[in-house]
């Protein structure tokens, strides 16, 4: 976003060549990382604060939320990367 942002204020000339960049396959995996990447994070996140309160710390539903986790995030990220096509 914040690149996108920067492109818009320093002309046509560099939107362009952001648009060139992010539009074909390489751009779309770079966004498709990214958004795995942070909602693996966010998902991950909301996972420990639910230890922090003494919720889910026996190892059978610490291994279960883990593959939520990773199945969540996988969702949406396939989620984004149908919306950018």
């Amino acid at each position: 976003l914040s690149l996108w942002l920067v492109s818009i204020s320093l002309g046509p000339t560099y939107f362009d060549f952001f648009n060139l960049i992010f539009e074909n396959f390489f751009g779309k995996f770079i966004i498709l990382i990214i958004s795995f990447c942070f909602s693996f994070y966010f998902i991950d996140e909301l996972r420990k604060l639910l230890w922090a309160f003494g919720l889910g710390m026996d190892l059978a539903t610490i291994r279960f939320t883990a593959y939520v986790v990773i199945f969540l995030s996988l969702i949406i990220s396939l989620i984004i990367l149908i919306k950018l096509l």
